[in-house]
């Protein structure tokens, strides 16, 4: 009986998993086809005005922006991805916080979800392993997410008392 109780948590965790992949894979392609719709729209007009130098000069600017904008979604996607080993280094807690909800930013945006961010003015550093704690921070928002379908907030707070940090996250989902 225990076993089969193990084995039916780990089968609802991997389901959980896939959820969140697949939430995040949505909010990923959002993302790419803004700077691939920059893109396909210059490309349009390189026949028409291509010997033109201003515009080779406009077309290589956005080009090299829009590219690196790809570029940098695609590292922090596989910087979530990425299972290592535990690095633990000094971590400001309150700006891992900050890129993990602004990399969900589409996400919040396309479910009407408010992001309230309350973070004590006092917070030390801590000793973490950051791509770790970034992913629990990415898990929890996402679970959030997911139980605020049709809008809602979602608050992050950080409190630090006798040394200790605690980090609280709050939604207004079901459940």
């Amino acid at each position: 009986l225990a076993r089969r109780m193990e084995r039916q948590e780990e089968e609802v965790r991997q389901a959980e998993k896939l959820k969140a992949v697949s939430t995040l894979a949505a909010g990923m392609a959002h993302e790419i086809k803004n700077p691939l719709t920059s893109l396909k729209t210059f490309t349009a007009y390189l026949q028409e005005k291509g010997a033109d130098p201003a515009f080779q000069q406009k077309f290589r600017q956005i080009v090299t922006h829009e590219v690196e904008k790809i570029d940098q979604i695609v590292r922090r996607l596989l910087d979530f991805a990425k299972p290592a080993p535990p690095e633990l280094q000094p971590v400001q807690v309150s700006q891992l916080l900050d890129e993990t909800l602004d990399f969900l930013s589409n996400e919040c945006l396309r479910r009407h979800v408010e992001l309230e961010r309350s973070y004590n003015s006092s917070e030390s550093t801590i000793q973490a392993d950051p791509q770790q704690l970034r992913q629990v921070f990415l898990n929890l928002f996402l679970n959030s997410l997911e139980a605020m379908d049709s809008g809602g907030k979602l608050a992050v707070a950080t409190a630090s008392r006798n040394g200790h940090l605690t980090v609280t996250v709050a939604d207004t989902g079901r459940g």
